[in-house]
């Protein structure tokens, strides 16, 4: 009798921990799809850098085109103006060089 009880209770403690394992388990599953992936959050991460990056691309070109819509050519702009052109060509090709090394990066990922 006294064995039937041990038994009993060895059963209980088993079971317990069983269950206290798939708990634990199905809380962890449960974490781990619920919330974003680091892989997920990079790769966002690096979209929002891209748009930004292009977003900055654009704005330039705008600036650029009402410099030329203003004054036509470049020979027709005054010393400051045509420092301000120049630096803003060259801000918008360091850019888009930025902007296809992004997009590079995210096509081999």
């Amino acid at each position: 009798m006294l064995k039937l009880k041990q038994l009993l209770e060895n059963y209980k403690l088993i079971a317990a921990l069983i269950s206290s394992m798939s708990v634990i388990l199905g809380a962890t599953f449960f974490i781990d799809s619920r919330y974003a992936q680091s892989a997920d959050v990079q790769m966002i991460e690096q979209r929002l850098d891209q748009k930004i990056i292009q977003d900055k691309a654009d704005n330039l070109q705008q600036r650029i085109w009402k410099l030329e819509d203003r004054f036509g050519s470049e020979k027709n702009m005054k010393s400051e103006v045509k420092d301000v052109y120049r630096e803003l060509k060259e801000d918008l090709k360091k850019l888009e060089l930025k902007l296809k090394t992004s997009e590079d990066t995210l096509d081999v990922k």
